[in-house]
């Protein structure tokens, strides 16, 4: 892998406590913290992070369809 590849690494963080999660560059997945075991669903994409707690299931479609949504806006401008 080279340098440049991967300065573009982002990090995830638990934000229960604060933890590193994942760290990567293009992701779409589901993780448990480590240190406080909270699950977290995670969203990297063109250098945006999004993360949420999936605790609240009857939400998390929404959430999801928000989400891709507020990316798509995001990319539309930069």
């Amino acid at each position: 892998m080279s340098r440049k590849s991967r300065s573009k690494k982002r990090c995830v963080c638990c934000p229960a406590c604060g933890s590193i999660v994942f760290k990567g560059t293009i992701t779409e997945s589901e993780h448990i913290c480590p240190n406080c075991h909270t699950s977290i669903a995670a969203l990297v994409k063109d250098g945006v992070v999004v993360v949420y707690d999936t605790s609240d299931e009857g939400r998390e479609e929404s959430t999801a369809h928000r989400l891709y949504a507020y990316l798509d806006s995001l990319s539309g401008t930069m």
